[in-house]
């Protein structure tokens, strides 16, 4: 039987050889294998992303598309009110619809859907008419409603609307 002198010397250089190279072609495997992983769940994310976002854009075109016509019977309202120049009982009826209508858009808007840019444009509309309702039930009794300054809403929320019909 044949020894050696320690373990060391006992070792041929094959072997070392053949050591050296599983060493490297196992570091390598895994950096490759790892690299690709990271490449793949990297695509996976921004796919993931984009899904999320178009999404998104459908239920904002979804609910754009059913509250623009009750976005613009709330504004003939607000019209039908500045015609009668704000008679009291006209104005006060006209302003509890607006709230009842504002308060049901509100309610049926989902925000976690929507892109921030998107919900901005129904929070537009939603506060400058939940303004005009409250100008027109609360506030009637103690002044004139400011026809300056409603006209002002109401020329900001046509606006508004108009970017709103035309969202592609």
């Amino acid at each position: 039987m044949y020894h050696c002198g320690g373990f060391w010397t006992c070792v041929s250089p094959d072997a070392w050889i053949t050591s050296g190279g599983t060493l490297i072609g196992a570091f390598l495997g895994a950096l490759i294998a790892g690299l690709i992983t990271l490449r793949a769940n990297k695509k996976m994310i921004v796919w993931q992303e984009r899904l999320r976002t178009r999404d998104k854009d459908d239920y904002f075109k979804i609910i754009s598309q059913q509250f623009i016509d009750q976005f613009e019977l709330i504004h003939s309202k607000v019209q039908v009110v500045i015609d009668t120049n704000f008679d009291k009982k006209i104005s006060k009826e006209v302003g509890h619809y607006i709230s009842s209508k504002i308060n049901t858009i509100d309610s049926t808007i989902d925000i976690k859907q929507m892109n921030p840019g998107d919900y901005k444009v129904f929070n537009k509309l939603l506060e400058g008419y939940r303004y005009i309702s409250y100008e027109l039930v609360y506030m009637l009794d103690e002044r004139s409603p400011n026809l300056e300054v409603m006209n002002i809403i109401k020329t900001e929320m046509e606006n508004t609307l108009k970017q709103l019909k035309n969202t592609p």
